[in-house]
């Protein structure tokens, strides 16, 4: 299992939001696939199996969901963990109907029923 280790809006496991594409894939390798996420999508997403990688439309690193692996946010363990560590950690962390987000840490959770799935890091902006 991968540890990411987060610099909110910066950067993850020191690759910067805001590099294009080739240079996220020579840090992580190629994908294994391709795809678009939504109809709504701007680009295509690359698929890691335990995360995706989003681009904007210049083809620049925005955001990584991740679904497994531990994730360190400042030095604090994120996830996997529950639902309420996610609101304590940070006050700007605001209830939504399946999760909650934080604008201000560009972070949002994903958490059906108060279970966390999946944690979404994005750049400056994305939220």
């Amino acid at each position: 299992m991968m540890e990411w280790n987060v610099n909110p809006k910066k950067d993850i496991n020191g690759i910067e939001f805001g590099m294009d594409r080739e240079s996220v894939r020579n840090q992580l390798g190629e994908p294994v696939k391709e795809f678009k996420k939504s109809k709504f999508s701007r680009n295509t997403t690359d698929d890691y199996g335990g995360f995706h990688v989003f681009y904007d439309a210049g083809n620049n690193f925005e955001a990584v969901e991740i679904f497994e692996g531990t994730v360190m946010v400042e030095g604090t363990a994120l996830f996997p963990g529950t639902f309420q560590n996610i609101l304590d950690y940070d006050e700007s962390f605001e209830k939504e109907d399946d999760g909650c987000v934080s604008v201000k840490l560009g972070i949002g959770i994903y958490a059906p029923e108060q279970r966390i799935e999946s944690i979404l890091i994005g750049c400056e902006g994305y939220y």
